[in-house]
């Protein structure tokens, strides 16, 4: 389905991700890099149930992460489910 960027703004916690350039991205501040890895492994683990992967940047003190549907080259229902699942997770 075709998520309009107001569609995906809607449906995203907005204290996280914002749509740039047609690509969902948040950073998180885990304030040093052994909590960041803490925080990519269990987003790891979200991804893998999910079989949908965000592109992941790991930088001392912060992780950002970028959701988009590969395949389809746009945001789909799959990354605002994937979005929701990694709020919960932060």
């Amino acid at each position: 389905m075709d998520l309009s960027h107001a569609d995906v703004t809607a449906a995203v916690d907005d204290r996280h991700w914002r749509v740039v350039l047609g690509h969902l991205q948040a950073t998180f501040r885990t304030g040093g890099f052994v909590r960041g890895a803490e925080l990519v492994a269990r987003v790891t683990t979200v991804a893998e149930e999910a079989g949908h992967h965000p592109d992941v940047l790991l930088r001392y003190p912060a992780v950002t992460l970028t959701l988009v549907s590969h395949d389809v080259g746009r945001l789909t229902d799959r990354d605002v489910a994937l979005a929701g699942r990694i709020s919960e997770i932060a």
